[in-house]
């Protein structure tokens, strides 16, 4: 617990993107997970992970890249509660998220089995202040600070989703960029 809370005091803290330092993807959304874990689990909402325990550090600014996938969980979080209410009761509700390299990209998937995003808001989700939720329910930001932070590390955030079904958040590094130079 006391580890949680001291995490929680310097993520609050005000980061800078010009802090860029090597970090463990894997790391940051363990921490993520250790901040909101518990919220999920009183929620009925299952967490999967699937990380690839080999991936090289990256370079950028380890709590500013939490905030991105503090951002995506709280999203997959919101989907799957809305579909929940309208889902028959067998359903259950899911976020995974994934790891893995390939020869030239890191890859994060964060995958939800919430209402989706309908096709004509997909080109829109990354938009400052577009938001579908009801007034007073979002501001519309947080993809956006996502799309800007990923941006800042040379990485790519992109959007899958089917109405009704679900929705896969993909964010890339080249590795070539990102592999930290000993």
């Amino acid at each position: 617990m006391k580890r949680i809370v001291d995490h929680i005091r310097t993520f609050s803290r005000k980061q800078t993107g010009e802090k860029k330092a090597p970090f463990s993807i894997n790391q940051s959304i363990a921490n993520a997970i250790d901040m909101i874990g518990e919220q999920y689990a009183n929620h009925r909402i299952k967490l999967k992970t699937d990380l690839d325990e080999n991936l090289p550090e990256i370079s950028g600014n380890l709590y500013r890249f939490e905030q991105v996938v503090l951002i995506l969980l709280s999203n997959g979080k919101d989907a799957v509660e809305e579909k929940a209410l309208t889902a028959d009761e067998g359903f259950r509700k899911e976020l995974s998220l994934k790891t893995f390299q390939t020869e030239s990209k890191i890859f994060l998937e964060f995958t939800d089995n919430g209402s989706g995003i309908p096709q004509e808001n997909l080109e829109k989700i990354f938009n400052p202040f577009y938001t579908t939720k009801k007034s007073g329910e979002g501001t519309g930001l947080g993809l956006s600070i996502a799309f800007g932070i990923i941006g800042e590390m040379d990485g790519t955030i992109s959007v899958e989703s089917e109405v009704g079904i679900g929705t896969k958040m993909i964010i890339q590094f080249p590795l070539n960029s990102l592999e930290v130079k000993k």
